[in-house]
């Protein structure tokens, strides 16, 4: 006789020991009391994500359009700096020239230069180099003749 207790269930089967099981609607009970349990935290999960991306864009959005009046005033500036008046403004005032007392011009009667005295010197070397001759390439026919002879063994048979 075994020392092991063995448990019957209602219909006189036995069940092996150490295994417990649940009945169908105590079954269904613990699946919705699970159920209800993991609801709330996978709600509040879902929406406390929700929110935080929405003031994510809202933040950006507002970096965005921070950014933009940023490259409009440096737009405004670049084409302040472009002015001449500015460019004299800032000459006088912050560089401290003068405006000429008088304007001096120097005219020279000289021809322009021929086209063949403008040309830039070329920055190659005089020193002789030898470029080496490349072997010679075997003809290509030969290539081929070979090819279609080993096709043609292997076809036919030697």
């Amino acid at each position: 006789m075994s020392s092991r207790a063995v448990a019957t269930i209602p219909g006189g089967k036995a069940r092996p020991p150490g295994r417990f099981r649940l009945g169908r609607p105590t079954g269904l009970l613990l699946l919705g009391l699970v159920l209800v349990a993991l609801a709330p935290p996978a709600y509040l999960l879902q929406t406390g994500g929700a929110l935080t991306t929405g003031y994510n864009i809202q933040r950006l959005q507002q970096e965005r359009s921070a950014w933009i009046v940023r490259n409009e005033q440096l737009e405004a500036e670049i084409a302040k700096a472009h002015s001449l008046v500015w460019v004299e403004h800032e000459a006088v005032y912050r560089l401290g020239m003068q405006r000429p007392a008088q304007q001096t011009v120097v005219r020279m009667d000289v021809p322009p230069p021929s086209t063949a005295a403008a040309r830039i010197p070329s920055r190659e070397s005089t020193m002789p180099i030898t470029v080496p001759t490349p072997p010679p390439v075997a003809d290509d026919t030969s290539v081929l003749t070979d090819l279609a002879s080993a096709v043609g063994n292997l076809v036919t048979g030697p």
